[in-house]
């Protein structure tokens, strides 16, 4: 899988995405419904993050983890623990959770699923245009839940299905600057829309 990993700057350690999610995007009509129709061409992370996300395609996860294997795991050799985030949308299947899932394994860590909660239910950041309009859903919208035992301080991982503004992954990251069991936080997004 080609990729073309991007730092991304944050209040974070580190930050990472994969490649671009979109090369290009034409419009080409209104659809039967009246819906804008589009001809999208998307790298292969973000094709593969597509047919995992929307059309449920799970064949995809060894191939996303692989190339996260391949491009990153060497600079995140500190990591203790990751954390995925929270989801947007409830569904019965997490594509999020699962690539975490499996990440997780191959880099011979713990996943802590439960330790960032949503407190609140917000829209779909990529519905709201606003970066301020943002912030503001964003503000508490997330809590810590204490689930590491002992008191270890570790520096951890938080991954994101696609990375935007940045919106989502800065609130998330100061609220787990917040929790005195961990340290340094790396964050990685599979895609970035620019």
């Amino acid at each position: 899988m080609d990729v073309n990993v991007k730092i991304i700057n944050g209040n974070w350690h580190a930050g990472y995405t994969l490649d671009k999610h979109v090369k290009s995007s034409v419009f080409i009509g209104d659809n039967q419904y009246g819906h804008p129709d589009f001809d999208t061409v998307r790298t292969d992370v973000g094709e593969a993050m597509y047919q995992l996300k929307y059309k449920n395609d799970r064949k995809k996860i060894p191939l996303l983890v692989d190339a996260f294997i391949e491009n990153l795991k060497s600079k995140l050799s500190s990591v203790g623990f990751i954390v995925p985030m929270p989801p947007s949308k409830r569904r019965v299947f997490q594509p999020l959770t699962e690539l975490a899932k499996e990440i997780a394994k191959k880099m011979d860590v713990p996943l802590c699923e439960n330790i960032l909660i949503k407190k609140v239910r917000t829209p779909q950041m990529k519905d709201i245009e606003s970066i301020k309009e943002k912030i503001k859903v964003l503000a508490t919208a997330f809590s810590i839940k204490d689930e590491i035992v002992g008191e270890d301080c570790w520096d951890v991982l938080l991954i994101d299905d696609i990375y935007g503004s940045g919106t989502s992954l800065n609130a998330a990251a100061l609220t787990l600057k917040t929790y005195s069991k961990v340290n340094n936080i790396y964050v990685v997004a599979f895609t970035r829309k620019r």
